[in-house]
């Protein structure tokens, strides 16, 4: 996925890069990166679970 694919899936879910951040559990400037292009995104990255935790909580 690049960069631009990666900003429409966060918009989509209506997901800032800090939110990624917090349910990756990671650096958020890592999602920053990515949706730059500065750092390739990463291939299935396992959010499935967390993300549909964090939707339905939303």
């Amino acid at each position: 996925m690049d960069h631009i694919r990666f900003s429409e899936c966060l918009a989509y879910l209506f997901w800032s890069q800090e939110t990624l951040a917090d349910i990756l559990e990671c650096d958020r400037y890592l999602g920053r990166a990515w949706a730059e292009g500065r750092q390739p995104v990463a291939f299935g990255v396992p959010v499935r679970s967390k993300a549909a935790t964090s939707t339905a909580r939303s």
